[in-house]
């Protein structure tokens, strides 16, 4: 059983009918490899994820991992507090560090890619997502932007 799952269970099993038809949207912010907060309840209905992840070639790698889960949902882009599009510092040797802060590591190489940003509250009001209950950020030191 992993960890979270077994840390909420008895909480969740109380609220149960709540959750079926209102489940916990659960953010996953720079999902980059997989979706880390999806390991509890990936299949469990009482949750639905949504992954941001700016960085093309990482974006492309979740998409078959999830791709017929309707219970998740990944997007190709950054949060951040403005609507724009801004320089992406990608580290092809470990595509986890790459970040919109730039930081010269000695001995890592790195490129600049052009990624657009958007804003919860812009999504929201939109309606093109529901609002967070919780938000897992690892954004590689932009987390305050989110």
């Amino acid at each position: 059983m992993f960890p979270a799952k077994a840390f909420l269970g008895e909480t969740l099993d109380i609220f149960d009918s709540q959750l079926k038809e209102n489940p916990l949207i659960i953010y996953d912010v720079g999902a980059a490899v997989e979706l880390y907060s999806i390991a509890p309840g990936w299949e469990d209905p009482r949750f639905r994820f949504i992954g941001f992840e700016p960085l093309p070639t990482s974006y492309e790698n979740l998409l078959p991992l999830y791709n017929n889960n309707p219970l998740v949902e990944i997007h190709n882009f950054a949060l951040g507090v403005e609507e724009t599009e801004a320089d992406f510092f990608v580290q092809p040797d470990a595509p986890g560090a790459s970040s919109l802060v730039s930081r010269n590591i000695e001995g890592i190489s790195r490129q600049i890619i052009k990624v657009k940003i958007k804003t919860i509250d812009n999504l929201v009001a939109a309606g093109e997502i529901p609002a967070p209950d919780f938000m897992k950020v690892d954004t590689e030191g932009s987390e305050l932007n989110v």
